[in-house]
C-alpha cells in the first residue's frame, strides 16, 4: 500500500457503514459478504465534512469518473439540510461516500436511516 494513503486512511465508522449500507441497497449494489471488514476509507478533505474515498482491497487506487448511484438527506440537530451520496465506478463498486452539510459546517450528529429522506429529483 502506498505510504501516504497508509498514513491518512482508517477503518469506517459506524455511521459511515450504515451509510454505505443503507445507500447501496437503495441502489441494488452488491457489497460482497465481508465488505465491512474489508473496507478501508480516506478522507479526501481535513474537515470533518466532505467525501471520503471507498477502498475494497489493501490496495488503494485512484478512481476516474463514475456516478452517482444513490442518495438522501437529514436534517441535522442544528436544523440544516445535510445531503448524503454514494458514487460507484464503471463496475458498479462503489468508490466514493459524499456528505454534505448545505452551509460546509461540521456534521453534528448522523440520525437513523429512518430519518433519511430521498433527495428529490429537479425537473427542468
Amino acid at each position: 500500500m502506498k505510504k501516504e494513503f497508509m498514513e491518512s486512511y482508517r477503518k469506517p465508522t459506524t455511521d459511515e457503514i450504515r451509510i454505505i449500507r443503507y445507500l447501496a441497497e437503495k441502489a441494488n449494489c452488491r457489497l460482497g459478504d465481508s465488505w465491512e471488514n474489508e473496507l478501508i476509507v480516506k478522507p479526501l478533505t481535513d474537515m470533518r465534512i466532505g467525501p471520503i474515498a471507498l477502498s475494497f482491497t489493501s490496495e488503494y487506487t485512484e478512481k476516474g469518473c463514475g456516478f452517482s448511484a444513490s442518495d438522501c438527506s437529514f436534517y441535522d440537530t442544528d436544523n440544516i439540510p445535510v445531503a448524503l451520496y454514494l458514487l460507484v465506478d464503471e463496475e458498479g463498486t462503489p468508490y466514493e461516500l459524499d456528505m454534505w452539510k448545505v452551509d460546509d459546517s461540521p456534521i453534528n450528529t448522523i440520525p437513523s436511516c429512518d430519518k433519511f429522506e430521498d433527495i428529490p429529483l429537479l425537473r427542468g
